[in-house]
């Protein structure tokens, strides 16, 4: 008994450690605004010009992107496209300067159109994939029957037949099942991006357009300065990078 309270002792802190060690680091920003608006506890930052208005929200972090939703109106009599693709980052120091790294300093948003396309070929991807292995479990199962009914020492023709079968039908309704699944994950990726994220727009005189803003981010940055190009200008907000653990 002393033996295992001692070994208990022993083992404790290294198992304290492997629980820290466990611990997960999650990012979430901060505007360094002094003015600051509020929606369901989000922050809301604002930027106005004469022609045109934009305004952020920290949402989330997603693996490696922040998650915005971003706004833009047009107040001018011009139309103008508005391409969410050129929206970007930098990723400051802790004194608000360009990290001196050329490949991690700036970063910009995922475009949505690629992001489509990309998944539109994911399930042509997976529809091929689906057809390669349906074709394969019957050719699979067609073998096999033909090689039990041409043993002519076989007793139990009927019931090695009949397992081939079974085991044919239950590998291709695993598959099944399987397609299903991905093909309407994907589909539900497809509906967000979508319908959900800020994509292209052409905005006339008071036209406006909001949705997700999905932007990789450095972990090393201590600020981000997020630049949104609209129009001929640039509205730029500031945002403190906050670490923290659960």
């Amino acid at each position: 008994m002393k033996k295992r309270i001692f070994l208990i002792i022993l083992l404790f802190p290294a198992l304290l450690f492997i629980i820290n060690g466990c611990s997960v680091t999650y990012y979430k920003l901060q505007s360094t605004d002094s003015k600051i608006d509020f929606y369901k506890g989000r922050e809301v930052a604002h930027r106005d010009d004469d022609n045109y208005s934009t305004s952020v929200s920290f949402e989330d972090q997603d693996n490696e992107n922040f998650i915005f939703y971003i706004t833009a109106q047009n107040f001018s009599e011009s139309p103008i496209t508005f391409y969410p693709e050129n929206i970007y980052t930098d990723q400051l120091d802790e004194n608000k300067e360009l990290i001196n790294n050329l490949d991690k300093n700036c970063f910009f948003a995922i475009d949505p159109e690629k992001k489509l396309d990309y998944l539109e070929l994911e399930l042509k991807r997976r529809k091929k994939q689906h057809d390669v292995t349906s074709g394969l479990n019957f050719f699979l199962a067609a073998v096999n029957v033909a090689a039990d009914l041409s043993d002519d020492h076989s007793r139990h023709k009927a019931k090695k037949v009949g397992d081939d079968i079974a085991n044919w039908a239950g590998n291709q309704t695993h598959e099944n099942v399987n397609y299903e699944i991905d093909k309407n994950d994907i589909n539900s990726q497809k509906d967000f991006w979508k319908d959900q994220v800020l994509r292209k727009a052409t905005l006339y005189q008071n036209d406006n357009t909001g949705g997700l803003v999905f932007i990789p981010f450095n972990k090393d940055a201590k600020f981000i300065r997020l630049i949104i190009p609209i129009g001929e200008r640039k509205h730029i907000y500031i945002y403190r990078i906050i670490e923290m653990h659960k």
